[in-house]
């Protein structure tokens, strides 16, 4: 009786496993977790906060269905509160906030500084503070011993320090670099730019093995002591002093001096004085309510220099810094293209300094708090996708109206991808909408927001409320009106149920994407973006120089460590790339991946030069003129019989329907979004076979069986299927098809 008691046991487990597992899909989208649920940005409005504000914002929040508040300090042209920022009121204010979620099992994040950009404070001090280099040059005549007061270069905040002095003999021709403000990054950015092929003539260019080095013999007062040559010369004095970028709109106590991004020693004292006052008010909420801190989208211009930069250029890029000085102040140095290779090392190593110590640095400190740390990587002087790799959640942005999506999304989507990570966040209806904006005018929005990678969006904004007195305190004009005090508040429910349900199904498994597509190895570099492959029914991954690095390739299959499976890696239209990743290319093609690309001509960068340009030139000519590699289009390869769409329609326009596929084990989840303002009617196909195909409306939370498909030879399965105005539905495939009844038509 025991054995066949505990048999009983073992059978109910295994039956209840199995049902479990046919049925935690559909448990999770009839009753979305927490995790499902939308986000908003909390905006306190120039210290304009109240306890009793706090109280009915969070408890209407959690009633409507936000699961986490990130917490923004703002001027929004209103008059001053009494809680001004880093004041005990105001660190109380931020200790009752994170009691009162708790109390309601919400989740608290904050910005990392007053402001939305970037991490700045009065207690900022100039030599801490972004830097760029200055110069200035003085002409004489040699023959003689000279003793003259150089210059010293324009200077700001009454801070300024040397970084090098040097001679060489004045050029024949007057020729300047251009566009050196764009190239040295002291005053425009520009992404994915190359190496110049101007031509340059000779007289225009100064011999390296011609320049001086003369620091030693400036002395404290700038007075320089030398027994010049015969000839003219140049003497070029170069130091760094501060941008004088500001955080902004920073709150009033909050606005000061932006850190240094390459420089760790400023990310720690800036932690130190400007983070660490919340963590210590918060104590043991810190790592459980108060668990992310976010930088939000880089906008606060160029820099280029720090403390130490030559060392970590010689060290990141294998030679000498000051040998090419001279370049910085638009003169040519060795011939037109070195001066522009070392102009490209330049930027490469500022990206990589700012992407290591500032926000790999900060990463770092957040998580030996308990901390996650959150990040919109994109728009500054750096590869988004390296400073992507940082966040625990990497978001973007996108705006109603007519800025509705730039590239962020498919950068924030891609790093969270090649990361394995299971979200993408995004700020969500940013604009300047006043009022305006309903649940109907942006759920289209949202969709699209869907499609393009992103699954868990971060209301833009919900300005805090002190008082209860309607419509409300702005966010000074932008964003989304959203708060407690709507119209539309409460039966806006329905409307973050439907974000739930939607969110819970993409946020499970992974992305199916068929193309990588290589942004290149320049840096500042933003997304590339192509909506030629989605055009065609496939999507796309991005991916940076250092993640190529660790791709692999087996049976024409390309891997990436965190789990993706992609069959075409599209290459970065350039005619320049370095040895490294060629071999990396070269390594991919002998394992059977399939490549395509333009054939690389040299080296971008001085590294190893000339040797560089002859192992690029010989790997090139194993590589495509062997056919190993094709120079062709990517619509061409997409079309050929190797590629089957994973989503198409029979009639509708691309811009008609979207679509973005998700696979969790052996469930096939696909969003279709008909971005039309009108009833569509539309035979979809979908690449997959032998399952039952089920349509799950997110709106409703009802599930139910598809009568009418059809499989197709090419392992597709056809759906008719009709939208309403605006309507996204999910189309699952998850349960054998075998055996069951299916209709292919239902005219008769």
């Amino acid at each position: 009786m025991k054995r066949q008691l505990i048999l009983v046991a073992i059978i109910a487990f295994l039956i209840n496993v199995n049902t479990f597992g046919q049925t935690s899909l559909e448990a999770g989208f009839k009753n979305p977790p927490a995790s499902a649920k939308a986000r908003t940005w909390w905006h306190w409005m120039n210290g304009n906060v109240s306890k009793a504000g706090i109280t009915a914002d969070l408890e209407a929040m959690k009633e409507a269905g936000i699961q986490e508040a990130q917490l923004f300090n703002v001027d929004g042209g209103i008059p001053d509160g009494t809680a001004t920022y880093m004041t005990p009121e105001w660190l109380e204010m931020v200790r009752f906030a994170a009691t009162e979620a708790n109390r309601l099992g919400l989740e608290l994040g904050f910005h990392n500084g007053a402001g939305w950009s970037s991490s700045g404070g009065p207690w900022v001090t100039p030599e801490l503070s972004m830097q760029t280099i200055v110069y200035s040059d003085t002409v004489c005549t040699g023959g003689r011993k000279l003793e003259l007061c150089l210059r010293q270069p324009a200077t700001r905040l009454d801070y300024y320090r040397d970084i090098a002095v040097v001679a060489f003999p004045k050029p024949q021709n007057d020729l300047r670099i251009d566009g050196l403000d764009i190239k040295s990054l002291s005053g425009k950015l520009r992404n994915q730019l190359d190496p110049s092929s101007r031509p340059v003539p000779q007289t225009a260019i100064t011999k390296r093995t011609d320049i001086i080095d003369l620091t030693a013999q400036l002395s404290s007062e700038g007075i320089l002591q030398w027994e010049a040559p015969e000839g003219e010369w140049i003497i070029l004095r170069m130091g760094h002093t501060p941008t004088g970028a500001v955080n902004h709109p920073a709150a009033k106590g909050g606005y000061g001096l932006e850190i240094d991004k390459m420089n760790r020693t400023a990310v720690a004292r800036y932690w130190q004085k400007g983070i660490v006052p919340i963590l210590e008010q918060l104590g043991d909420l810190v790592g459980t309510t108060l668990n992310n801190c976010l930088i939000d989208s880089y906008e606060v211009g160029c820099t280029n220099y720090t403390t130490g930069f030559d060392e970590e250029f010689s060290r990141l890029r294998g030679y000498n810094f000051r040998s090419y000085l001279p370049v910085l102040a638009g003169y040519y140095v060795d011939s037109g293209e070195v001066s522009e290779r070392f102009l490209w090392d330049f930027r490469r190593t500022i990206g990589d300094l700012i992407t290591k110590n500032y926000y790999g640095y900060f990463r770092d400190l957040c998580h030996k708090h308990g901390m996650k740390f959150s990040v919109e990587p994109y728009w500054g002087p750096f590869n988004s996708l390296d400073v992507g790799d940082t966040g625990d959640m990497v978001m973007c942005e996108f705006w109603s109206g007519n800025l509705f999506f730039n590239d962020s999304p498919r950068i924030a989507s891609s790093a969270a991808h090649l990361n394995g990570q299971s979200i993408v966040g995004s700020e969500s209806f940013t604009g300047n909408v006043n009022w305006l904006e309903h649940p109907a005018t942006i759920k289209g929005l949202g969709d699209k927001a869907w499609v393009n990678g992103i699954n868990r969006l971060i209301f833009h904004t919900y300005a805090h409320q002190p008082w209860d007195v309607a419509p409300g305190l702005p966010m000074g004009g932008n964003g989304l009106e959203f708060n407690r005090l709507n119209t539309w508040w409460k039966p806006g429910k329905a409307f973050l149920d439907y974000i739930a349900r939607s969110q819970f199904l993409l946020q499970q498994g992974r992305t199916i994407a068929d193309v990588l597509v290589f942004t290149g190895e320049s840096s500042p570099n933003d997304a590339t973006t192509m909506p030629e492959i989605t055009a065609l029914g496939f999507d796309y991954d991005l991916i940076g120089p250092h993640k190529m690095m660790s791709l692999t390739a087996k049976e024409g299959t390309i891997h990436t460590p965190a789990g993706g499976e992609y069959r075409l890696l599209v290459l970065h239209q350039t005619d320049w790339m370095t040895p490294e990743i060629l071999a990396k290319i070269e390594e991919l093609a002998q394992d059977g991946a399939t490549i395509i690309g333009r054939r690389p001509l040299r080296s971008p960068s001085l590294k190893d030069y000339p040797t560089c340009d002859s192992v690029v030139a010989q790997l090139a000519e194993k590589l495509w003129g062997k056919g190993i590699i094709k120079d062709c289009s990517v619509e061409e390869i997409l079309r050929s019989d190797a590629f089957i769409p994973d989503f198409m329609t029979e009639r509708a326009l691309t811009a008609d329907i979207g679509y973005t596929h998700r696979r969790d084990g052996s469930a096939d989840i696909y969003l279709v979004d008909n971005t039309r303002k009108s009833y569509l009617e539309e035979r979809c196909r979908f690449r997959v076979t032998g399952k039952q195909p089920e349509l799950w409306n997110p709106e409703t939370g009802e599930i139910h069986d598809i009568a009418v498909w059809t499989e197709q030879a090419d392992g597709t399965t056809t759906v008719p299927l009709q939208f309403e105005p605006d309507e996204a539905l999910f189309v699952v495939f998850r349960k054998p098809a075998v055996g069951k009844k299916q209709l292919t038509d239902t005219r008769i």
